[in-house]
């Protein structure tokens, strides 16, 4: 949900607001305790004059203080934010050449709704999950060319990668992985290289015409690996195959995946095979590598505000275990359970959470 702004304030997360309805529970809970003391008193507590120190004012003074505290939890759940600040804003990375396949294989349909559209998706999924990191884009068929240099504009880039297979007729027929290799190596070979660079090839491995591209792409592996770039292969479709869908299909005319292509290349850089659907997970292994800075720049931000609600509440929780039912006479376990016990869970949790979220920065 997006954040709420009330003039000059603002809530980041304005559902957080909902831990309000924690007042039900709690103080149904608070009642049946002082129910269950007040019938120990009457059951054990002897004559009255006995029980003189025993004050029913604290213990409705300890459930407004519980009350009071849920309530400013749940506004610092809520993240208020007001006034700005100068922050440093650091933009750390890798640099990644997606080299994508656009030859007319692609458009069989074993992989839904065809290896085309599902590599596409995938890689627009992956690139929503990457943070902070460079990109540039080839495509290939029978020959490769740079579609975009490195950049840290993902969003231009999925467009691009959605448009790329109308662009099948400007490359020729074919099946180049050495060229496409070759090319993405290209694209990162710039004077400002990250520490870490990595190809993502997404093919179905198949060449369908009879050339031989074999020494092209020995020369390409050789070059990754002297570059000590890995290349992660993406499979897109299936051994069995299907009948491709182009407008140039005849009759039945089907394509097999070759998978056992993609895993060489893997094998040989350090890389890994994915499936065509698992695209996305590889923004978690490119956050494990060694990243880095590309940008750093100040700018302002909102100040978070949750901790003055938060201490606030610790405050109040401190006050409310601490005030008694009573002159000189420990409240029992009972009584002190429900505020005593899950209400500093509760803002433990609270401050842990606000805080992780606070701190993080691209």
């Amino acid at each position: 949900m997006p954040a709420l702004t009330l003039g000059e304030y603002e809530l980041a997360q304005p559902l957080g607001l909902l831990a309000i309805l924690a007042i039900i529970p709690v103080a149904f809970a608070l009642r049946a305790a002082s129910a269950r003391g007040r019938a120990a008193d009457a059951a054990y507590g002897g004559p009255p004059e006995i029980r003189a120190g025993v004050s029913e004012w604290r213990r409705r003074a300890r459930t407004a203080l519980a009350v009071a505290a849920i309530v400013l939890i749940a506004i610092a759940l809520a993240r208020p934010r007001w006034g700005e600040s100068d922050i440093a804003v650091e933009r750390r990375g890798i640099d990644v050449a997606i080299a994508l396949d656009v030859s007319r294989s692609m458009s069989a349909a074993d992989a839904e709704p065809t290896r085309a559209r599902a590599a596409a998706r995938g890689l627009q999924d992956l690139l929503r999950h990457m943070r902070g990191d460079r990109v540039g884009l080839v495509t290939f068929a029978g020959s490769a060319f740079e579609r975009s240099p490195l950049t840290t504009d993902l969003d231009a880039l999925a467009q691009l990668v959605a448009r790329s297979q109308g662009e099948a007729p400007l490359v020729s027929p074919g099946t180049d992985l050495g060229g496409a290799i070759e090319i993405a190596l290209n694209v990162l070979s710039v004077d400002s290289a990250a520490k870490t660079q990595v190809v993502v090839l997404v093919s179905d491995g198949e060449d369908r015409e009879p050339q031989d591209r074999g020494e092209r792409l020995e020369v390409a592996l050789s070059r990754a690996r002297d570059k000590r770039v890995r290349v992660y292969t993406v499979l897109a479709g299936t051994e069995g195959g299907a009948r491709l869908t182009d407008r140039a299909a005849v009759g039945d005319e089907v394509s097999r995946a070759n998978p056992s292509a993609l895993e060489r290349i893997a094998r040989e850089t350090g890389g890994e095979v994915r499936a065509v659907d698992q695209i996305a997970g590889l923004a978690v292994d490119f956050r494990r590598m060694s990243q880095s800075l590309f940008e750093q720049e100040r700018d302002r931000a909102p100040i978070e505000r949750f901790q003055w609600f938060a201490g606030v509440a610790l405050l109040l929780l401190l006050a409310q275990t601490a005030l008694g039912d009573g002159v000189g006479r420990r409240r029992s376990v009972a009584a002190a359970a429900p505020a005593g016990a899950v209400l500093p869970a509760l803002l433990a949790l609270v401050l842990a959470g606000c805080a992780g979220t606070a701190l993080y920065r691209v």
